[in-house]
């Protein structure tokens, strides 16, 4: 960037902080669109039994950064 002209230098600054979040908004969209497909999946594979993807929950311990699942087979009187 030292070639260019102080004007130009500005225009590219300018161009990086508005795509920023731009590209962030981008990113959130696709990973919930990947997301609603892999829950479609998941409850096409568990339907035959009578599950869902609802029936489990995944926990994120911030100590380690793994993940525990918890399933809840819900009441259904």
């Amino acid at each position: 960037m030292d070639q260019l002209s102080t004007t130009d230098r500005n225009i590219v600054q300018t161009a990086v902080r508005t795509i920023v979040p731009q590209l962030n908004a981008a990113k959130e969209r696709e990973m919930g669109d990947m997301m609603g497909k892999l829950k479609d999946l998941g409850n096409g594979i568990l339907k035959p039994f009578g599950f869902s993807t609802d029936n489990f929950k995944f926990i994120k311990d911030e100590t380690t950064g793994g993940y525990s699942m918890q399933f809840n087979q819900g009441n259904f009187f």
